[in-house]
């Protein structure tokens, strides 16, 4: 990591210094994310989602994953209403029939899993990239937490594009329906939380692995 000089490098300095890195890394960290999701989805029969795409689908559910609620709005002369839903308790019920269509083959805990371990992962490899040695945990755990550069990209136009819309005409009245993951909550949680968190816990896993394996050879 260019600039940064071991000990002499403030935690700021390290995590700006971290950041070409920790966007590549991240933004690649939510894409695996989003496949290790779609294939879950898949077994889980995703694949049968009615007049949802089922691509879409899978981005409730990779933000469901991160603890975020599914919002629906209805309009309708000039009134809205809004409802929100957790999309891994909605297997059963009339609206995930119609658009989820998830079996519950795969238990939800499987899903939340997967932003974790991706996460952590993405960390762990933000740190080997680092290429530094020798800093204190808080510094590490800088390095680690610049993956939130290229999740919370991805996670805000994520958000918009795996969003749904629809318009139709009732009873002579124009009524609208729009789909997709809090606004709010995809940002706060799945664009800085997640990855700050465990991107910092990841990096901090590797400094140690990698401090027991140097301790291993020199036989200390």
């Amino acid at each position: 990591m260019a600039g940064v000089r071991q000990q002499s490098a403030s935690v700021g300095d390290v995590f700006k210094q971290s950041l070409q890195t920790g966007a590549i890394v991240g933004a690649a960290a939510y894409v695996v994310g989003y496949l290790v999701t779609f294939l879950l989805t898949m077994i889980d029969g995703l694949e049968s989602a009615g007049e949802f795409a089922a691509w879409k689908a899978v981005g409730w559910v990779f933000y469901g994953a991160h603890n975020v609620q599914l919002s629906s709005t209805q309009t309708a002369a000039g009134q809205s209403r809004s409802q929100s839903y957790n999309i891994f308790e909605m297997a059963g019920n009339e609206f995930a029939s119609a658009g989820t269509g998830l079996t519950s083959t795969i238990p939800s805990f499987v899903y939340m899993l997967v932003p974790v371990v991706v996460l952590i992962g993405a960390g762990y490899v933000a740190y080997q990239q680092a290429g530094v040695r020798g800093l204190e945990t808080d510094r590490v755990a800088a390095v680690g937490a610049s993956v939130v550069a290229g999740y919370l990209a991805l996670a805000v136009i994520g958000r918009f594009l795996f969003q749904y819309s629809e318009s139709a005409s009732i009873g002579g009245r124009s009524v609208s329906v729009t789909i997709g993951p809090e606004l709010a909550t995809a940002v706060l949680l799945t664009g800085l939380l997640y990855p700050l968190v465990l991107g910092a816990i990841g990096a901090v896993l590797a400094q140690n692995r990698e401090q027991n394996q140097s301790a291993g050879r020199t036989g200390v």
